[in-house]
């Protein structure tokens, strides 16, 4: 598996600054690494991967780094096909697996009062804190990580909050999660002050920041455990 990551503008042939620790624990992991220069795809996306090694037999990658545009992701596509290597994620969202859900919903709260600040207050969840500097109300949250519907782990939301000893039901959000048409995911889960749990928000696990207590050694070697056990089934 190569783990792919932005390159450094000032040294195209290493990893951006805020990816070095990355780059590093994938390896030590025993991934393949290489970088894609990113500034590139729009112009000349062959350019961009040019770093990239072709591959004896098709195989797949893995994107970290910084969100893209999906007309950016399907030329990153495109030109990784030519070096015999895909990507982990289809490129784009024109599969009728990717517009599930993509209709109307009941999203005026939503879409009126401030993205997840505003869930949190229509939902009432449970506040632990506020946030140091910022003064915003921290709720009881928690980041799960999904691989092909395996749980790759489950941590703090909040680096700056007490939490109590608690676990959220991960059961019942493991079952969520074996319906999401996604290989790579993060779920942020919520307590409500009535104690019931939910699903915050959904992201792509290729461009989800690390949770804070979770070291990219850590990450990176529960990740090639998980693929190793996805192989081996």
């Amino acid at each position: 598996m190569l783990i792919l990551f932005p390159s450094n503008p000032l040294e195209p042939g290493r990893p951006d600054y805020d990816f070095e620790d990355e780059w590093a624990a994938a390896a030590e992991a025993g991934f393949e690494v290489g970088v894609v220069e990113v500034e590139e795809l729009g112009a000349d996306p062959q350019r961009a991967v040019r770093r990239i090694k072709d591959a004896s037999s098709p195989l797949r990658s893995l994107y970290r780094g910084w969100m893209v545009s999906p007309e950016l992701y399907s030329a990153l596509w495109a030109a990784l096909s030519t070096t015999r290597r895909g990507l982990l994620y289809p490129f784009g969202g024109g599969s009728a697996e990717g517009r599930k859900g993509s209709g109307p919903f009941s999203g005026p709260a939503w879409t009126r009062s401030g993205g997840r600040a505003g869930v949190s207050r229509v939902r009432r969840v449970e506040p632990i804190g506020v946030h140091p500097q910022s003064g915003m109300p921290l709720s009881l949250e928690y980041r799960l990580l999904y691989l092909y519907g395996q749980l790759l782990g489950s941590e703090l939301y909040w680096e700056e909050a007490a939490y109590p000893d608690l676990q959220p039901p991960l059961e019942h959000f493991g079952r969520i999660a074996g319906q999401i048409p996604s290989p790579f995911f993060t779920m942020d889960v919520a307590r409500g002050r009535d104690e019931k749990w939910w699903v915050v928000e959904l992201g792509d696990g290729q461009v989800a920041g690390l949770p804070a207590g979770v070291p990219p050694a850590e990450f990176y070697a529960r990740l090639a455990k998980s693929f190793q056990r996805i192989r081996a089934c």
